[in-house]
């Protein structure tokens, strides 16, 4: 038989209850219902309580939040999703979820976001927070994953007082159109001897470092939404060699020994190459290279020379450090 419902929560005209528009605490509704033909009523109440759930709200440490949506860079370990309340404060059922799998993990009593691995792009995780009276609250935020940079650069050993070439080619991949493009906003360079230097990508600068030595050059590169990247290598800044030779003074057709007397400050001379004047020559190779030709003999460290005319010469010794410097000299023999 159709009768009317009729209690605090009872839309009017209708057989539905609305918790929302019903008191908090016991509600008596009644059904009522007439008999058409004798007129009689009938009557059945029943109570129905309704408990206050608890507002509730949560963040991500360490991520940014703007109008309920929240930005996280991908590939920066675990970030601890925090309640308010706190999850603690709650009763079965309180957790954060998501249906993305792997998104949200418990560890250690704390629930956390999992960057590592995760793709940009848009993802939902929600709070749901039961309170002591058993009521249920839930909050659906959606997760922005920016995509992480990648610092690039490369540069070569040098020497004292030569300019050393910076060039960033670092980039970001935007492989999601659903969300905004990332770009690199600033390139912040360390380059060895104190201080940071930011500058505007793509950044492309020299440096003269007049002391030789090891230097640790970074650079770190930060997008529009805050995510970076840092690589680090070492430069090694040498030193020219000092360079210096004697030689036997010997009778034309004879060997003329040479002696190799030259040093470096820092790091040692690895190559050593000749020209004696006479038409020979040999190229810079590693100082132990032996030589055998009709006219020569040794190695290109020390190397013996066969002089068939009797007269002076111009003689050249070349030599390269480990880390490339090079430098020449020229003796009248």
């Amino acid at each position: 038989p159709t009768g009317t419902f009729t209690g605090p929560g009872i839309i009017a005209g209708t057989s539905f209850f609305d918790p929302a528009a019903a008191n908090i605490g016991v509600n008596t509704i009644t059904y009522t219902y007439i008999d058409p033909i004798t007129g009689c009523v009938g009557l059945v109440s029943q109570n129905v309580t309704i408990n206050e759930t608890t507002d509730i709200n949560f963040r991500v440490d360490g991520a940014s939040e703007v109008f309920g949506i929240i930005s996280l860079c991908a590939n920066t370990g675990l970030k601890e999703l925090i309640g308010d309340p706190l999850h603690t404060d709650g009763f079965p059922t309180t957790e954060f979820m998501s249906i993305t799998p792997g998104l949200v993990n418990f560890i250690g009593g704390r629930w956390f976001i999992n960057t590592d691995g995760l793709a940009d792009g848009k993802y939902l995780v929600k709070y749901v927070f039961t309170n002591s009276l058993s009521a249920t609250s839930e909050l659906t935020k959606e997760l922005i994953i920016n995509p992480d940079p990648v610092a690039q650069f490369s540069i070569a050993n040098a020497c004292v007082d030569t300019p050393v070439q910076f060039t960033s080619t670092s980039s970001v991949a935007n492989v999601n159109a659903t969300i905004p493009a990332s770009v690199i906003q600033n390139d912040n360079w360390n380059f060895g001897y104190g201080g940071t230097v930011s500058m505007s990508p793509p950044s492309d600068t020299t440096i003269i470092y007049a002391n030789d030595g090891d230097y640790t050059v970074w650079l770190s590169v930060t997008t529009n939404f805050g995510c970076t990247d840092t690589l680090v290598q070492n430069l090694r800044i040498g030193t020219y060699p000092n360079l210096d030779f004697d030689w036997t003074k010997i009778c034309s057709g004879q060997s003329t020994e040479f002696t190799n007397l030259s040093t470096v400050p820092s790091g040692v001379i690895t190559d050593f190459g000749w020209d004696f004047g006479d038409g020979e020559t040999l190229p810079l190779l590693p100082k132990n290279t032996t030589v055998s030709t009709s006219q020569t003999s040794g190695t290109h460290e020390h190397p013996n020379h066969v002089y068939t005319v009797y007269q002076k010469y111009d003689v050249w010794l070349y030599a390269r450090t480990d880390v490339g410097c090079e430098a020449s000299i020229k003796k009248n023999v």
